[in-house]
């Protein structure tokens, strides 16, 4: 049974984004770009964690568009805090949780004292880190980098750049160009700077940032991982992502070396163990495939053009059996261009296009769901518009919740069909309730069975 202070931590940790948009409108909330780094250091003060203390922590820095881990969340909000690779327990996210935020509570000046959403959750990271006396830290940006409140840390060891895309343009700007020069922002002097290969605009900026910021860059080509046998994802993205997690870990344990005290601990880096490392990895909610009924799911949360234009030719390179019809499941959620996303899946030749929000199940009470259902009801109106625009032949529906729509998948068990599940990661997750609601073990305590 779910504790009742699980339940009370999740609720409040939820009553941030409300209130941290109920402080755009109040005399309190100064929009700056630097507000975020400011705040940050403001409420590290509260909470008594020095810079010194933050200092300490072995960090491992990554930003970038695609091939990222922790954030956002597919099941439970605990997902983004990670020891040894698992999920904090419920017992330890409610002890870390309510010391962070009694703290802040009890400190604030005025009612809306208190940092939103994601901060919060940095906030407690940190704290976490520093209490269990973590070896390494490897810390997954929010938004951008130069202004995001993971950006206050002085001196990480290394930093990482995934594939960059269009994404959030809102915040980070409608180039590359601008996207490239914020993600940058991690770079730090004396640091290690690594990336996989960028686009020619991109790559450009980074070199650019990289001579400014006195932090020297290295390009890592895919040839450093090529062992992709069994591989669910593309080669591709195996071994781009592969070959970057080899040279960061491999920079890291170097640099490591040279700044511990401890004699004797030297350390040497295994490449052959770090490989089995990387194949044994667990991506949940990314080139996922699933077998249920009358059913074969494909899961993918792509939400760029390059990332759609990967996922479909996946899914198509699987959906091969002719007598099998095809689905889609898709939904958008924030800025994006739904037109021009959809538009790249026609080549999928659907026979079925189901919009839905990121919800399990509409009859329930909502639990850790922090997107507004009206709102994602509305946008699957406009994707239906899209859709009919579009003159295909396939049916097209919307339903209130993925339960509901794998009543009318499963109605008739002799139509055989593949389905591919994609856009929002948050629409992945509330698939995979069903589907797989431990993430294949990694949340051993979780209450989150849903059948029917």
């Amino acid at each position: 049974m779910m504790s009742k202070t699980y339940l009370e931590s999740i609720s409040t940790l939820n009553n941030l984004i409300s209130n941290s948009e109920h402080v755009k409108a109040s005399k309190y909330y100064k929009p700056h770009p630097t507000n975020n780094r400011l705040e940050m250091m403001r409420c590290l003060n509260r909470l008594d964690i020095d810079m010194q203390e933050l200092d300490s922590l072995k960090i491992i820095h990554v930003t970038g568009t695609k091939g990222l881990y922790t954030s956002p969340h597919l099941l439970e909000v605990r997902e983004r805090i990670r020891l040894n690779g698992n999920p904090i327990s419920r017992d330890l996210f409610c002890k870390h949780f309510w010391n962070v935020y009694s703290t802040l509570e009890q400190t604030k000046t005025n009612q809306y004292d208190l940092p939103p959403y994601f901060c919060f959750l940095t906030l407690m990271a940190f704290h976490v880190f520093i209490k269990e006396k973590v070896d390494v830290t490897i810390l997954e940006v929010g938004i951008g980098g130069e202004y995001d409140c993971t950006n206050i840390i002085r001196y990480p060891f290394v930093v990482a750049f995934t594939p960059l895309d269009l994404d959030h343009t809102g915040v980070l700007g409608n180039t590359l160009e601008s996207i490239a020069w914020n993600k940058a922002g991690i770079m730090k002097p004396g640091a290690k700077a690594f990336t996989v290969n960028q686009p020619q605009e991109a790559m450009e900026v980074l070199k650019e940032r990289s001579i400014e910021r006195q932090c020297p860059l290295l390009q890592v080509n895919g040839l450093k991982f090529q062992d992709i046998r069994n591989s669910k994802p593309p080669s591709q993205i195996i071994a781009e992502n592969g070959g970057l997690a080899l040279s960061v870990a491999e920079a890291f344990i170097n640099i490591d070396n040279g700044t511990d005290n401890t004699i004797p601990y030297i350390k040497t880096f295994n490449l052959d163990l770090a490989k089995e490392a990387i194949r044994m990895t667990k991506w949940p909610g990314r080139y996922e495939i699933y077998y249920r009924n009358n059913c074969i799911f494909y899961l993918d949360g792509a939400h760029t053009q390059n990332s759609l234009k990967i996922t479909s030719e996946w899914f198509l390179s699987r959906s091969v059996k002719k007598e099998r019809k095809r689905a889609l499941i898709f939904n958008a959620i924030g800025v994006r261009d739904s037109a021009h996303l959809l538009g790249l899946l026609l080549k999928c030749e659907f026979n079925l296009v189901i919009f839905m929000p990121n919800i399990t199940d509409d009859s329930k009470e909502l639990f850790d769901t922090i997107q507004d259902v009206q709102t994602q009801l509305d946008r699957c109106q406009s994707h239906m518009k899209i859709w009919y625009n579009f003159n295909t032949l396939a049916e097209i529906r919307i339903f209130p919740s993925f339960l509901k729509a794998l009543i009318h998948l499963e109605e008739f068990q002799h139509l055989k069909y593949d389905v591919l599940v994609t856009g929002s990661i948050h629409l992945v997750g509330a698939v995979m309730k069903v589907l797989d609601p431990s993430l294949e073990g990694i949340l051993s305590n979780t209450e989150t069975n849903l059948s029917i």
